[in-house]
This record gives C-alpha cells, sequence and structure tokens, in this order.
C-alpha cells in the first residue's frame, strides 16, 4: 500500500503507537511495539543526523547543535509534502485494510527524499516517501508518542532529547 497520509496515536489498551495510513482509497493501521518504536527513534535520529549536509558541513564540535536545529527548523516550517503528508486524513470513505503488528521498517536514503517500508513477519504492509522536513515530523510525532505512552524510549535518540529541551524553553519564553 501505497501511503500519503500518516496519522499518529496511543492506544493506551493495546499498548501500542498506532500509525493510521491512508491513500486515495484505502487505509491501514499499523500498532508498534514499545521495543520497535524505540529502535525507530534512534535509526530515524541517526539517519536524519547522517544525511544532513548541514551536519557535514559543520565543525565537529557544533554538529549536535546544527542537528538540532535544523529539526526544530522543520518542525515550525509549513512545507509541501514530497510524496506524503504527516497529519489527519478521512479515513470514514476508504477501504479498511484492517491493523497488523509492524515487524521491521526500511528506511531509503534518496537525494531528496527518504522512503519508509512497513514490514509484518510475513509481507509488506505499507510504503511512504517523505521529504527531509516530513521525515522530521514524523520522529517528533512517533517521539511524542512515546512519551505520552511514558515508555521513556526518548533517551535512545540522543540528539532529539535536546531539541525537545530547546522547544521547551522557547515556549517557555514566549509564554512569559
Amino acid at each position: 500500500m501505497k501511503v500519503k497520509s500518516l496519522t499518529f496515536a496511543y492506544d493506551e489498551t493495546e499498548d501500542r503507537i498506532l500509525l493510521g495510513c491512508s491513500n486515495d482509497s484505502q487505509s491501514r493501521r499499523l500498532l508498534l511495539t514499545r521495543r520497535i518504536t524505540r529502535r525507530l527513534l534512534s535509526a530515524f535520529a541517526n539517519v536524519l543526523k547522517t544525511s544532513s549536509r548541514a551536519v557535514k558541513q559543520a565543525p565537529a564540535d557544533l554538529r549536535r547543535e546544527v542537528i538540532v536545529l535544523e529539526h526544530l527548523a522543520s518542525l515550525s516550517a509549513e512545507q509541501p509534502a514530497a510524496g506524503g503528508t504527516v497529519g489527519a486524513g478521512d479515513p470514514a470513505a476508504l477501504a479498511d485494510l484492517g491493523q497488523a503488528l509492524v515487524w521491521k521498517v526500511d528506511v531509503a536514503v534518496e537525494p531528496v527524499l527518504f522512503t519508509l517500508s512497513f514490514h509484518s513477519t510475513t509481507a509488506p504492509l505499507a510504503a511512504l516517501s517523505l521529504n527531509r522536513a516530513d521525515f522530521h515530523k514524523v520522529l517528533a510525532a512517533l517521539d511524542h508518542c512515546a512519551l505520552v505512552a511514558e515508555w521513556d524510549v526518548h533517551a535512545e535518540a540522543g540528539w532529539l532529547g535536546e531539541a525537545e529541551n530547546v522547544a521547551a524553553s522557547m515556549e517557555r519564553r514566549n509564554a512569559s
């Protein structure tokens, strides 16, 4: 299933993160366990950091700050998606393909896109292509759901926790 829209929620009953995947005609719910979420947070953060041209060009002692700033800028920017969006769709009008537990996620890094391919133990479930800013938004949404779930897995992503601290500090300053 080629995904055009991706939504995130925490299912307290299942103790799983729920990804709502949809395109023009179908929808599917993907369930993420705590274990795979921990791995995804770390892997997604690492892919974003290692594929960033700005990070590669920055002095070694400033690379962490550069990826934090890139992350915060991506979250605040309103950019059109390249192949997929992070947000809500209209699930009522779509054919429901049911739900499946995600066993693995492949990330393909292309010059301007990241393609995420979600798999069960037996078959591919969904694929989504994102630009860099939207990939940052997916990482932030996944991290937010893990925080809501109180899974304490966000520390695995390294610089991501620092970005959250900077964002919270900026919100407090703006509220004053």
